[in-house]
């Protein structure tokens, strides 16, 4: 006689409730923020370029 397939025994929604739970307490915990400071510095060519273009419309 084979295994009972895991897939249709109860344990297994146990299982996915835990991995469920741990996601959630996973999410709680606080991220690096170090990627926002990344994504400021790709904002800095949009600076220069608005400030040049005000530059050369106010001294021109």
């Amino acid at each position: 006689m084979s295994k009972p397939d895991k897939r249709f025994d109860l344990s297994a929604i146990d299982d996915q409730k835990a991995i469920i739970e741990q996601a959630k307490i996973d999410a709680r915990k606080p991220q690096d923020r170090s990627v926002g400071h990344i994504a400021a510095l790709t904002n800095i060519p949009w600076l220069i370029g608005i400030v040049a273009v005000v530059w050369w419309t106010y001294f021109k």
